[in-house]
């Protein structure tokens, strides 16, 4: 198994894939939307692009793991992950980050975005309380993501919007 590697470079973009028809949602021909269920504020599962440069790449990686129904992907890079997330009344801001974690279970080119409190350096991930700090990180990021691939049919280039 691949030694982690970390930090992920900022502009690798990361393919996230998902259950077909689950997390995204076409708002008009040709614009797909990330919903905010395609994120898992445990941390949501990615495949580094530098191991798996492409969405049908990732694909096939959910396939080998017997994930078959996972068929649409979406992506983001390090750049693009919110940051000094705030949701009134808390004070408490929370960032989003990547961190490379091969294993067994999910690969080698398996990384996860975490989020942790500003200014941490932990690679662990902070869980927040608040459910509505919750519901504003999972919108934030899924508002960065970018719709790939929808029943295995590229439907956009794998860069942000």
């Amino acid at each position: 198994m691949r030694d982690p590697e970390n930090p992920i470079p900022p502009d690798e973009t990361l393919f996230r894939t998902l259950p077909s028809g689950e997390a995204v949602k076409q708002l008009t021909p040709g614009q797909w939307i990330a919903m905010a269920n395609a994120v898992d504020l445990r941390g949501s599962s990615f495949q580094r692009g530098r191991y798996c440069p492409t969405a049908e790449g990732a694909v096939k990686i959910a396939e080998g793991f017997g994930r078959t129904t996972e068929t649409d992907v979406v992506s983001v890079t390090g750049t693009a992950l919110p940051t000094r997330v705030v949701c009134p009344p808390s004070p408490q801001s929370m960032d989003f980050f990547s961190h490379h974690c091969p294993d067994e279970a999910q690969g080698e080119a398996h990384c996860e975005v975490r989020t942790r409190k500003s200014e941490s350096e932990s690679i662990e991930n902070d869980k927040p309380k608040s459910s509505t700090l919750k519901a504003e990180l999972r919108r934030r990021l899924a508002d960065q993501m970018c719709v790939v691939m929808v029943g295995r049919v590229l439907v956009a280039s794998s860069a942000n919007p």
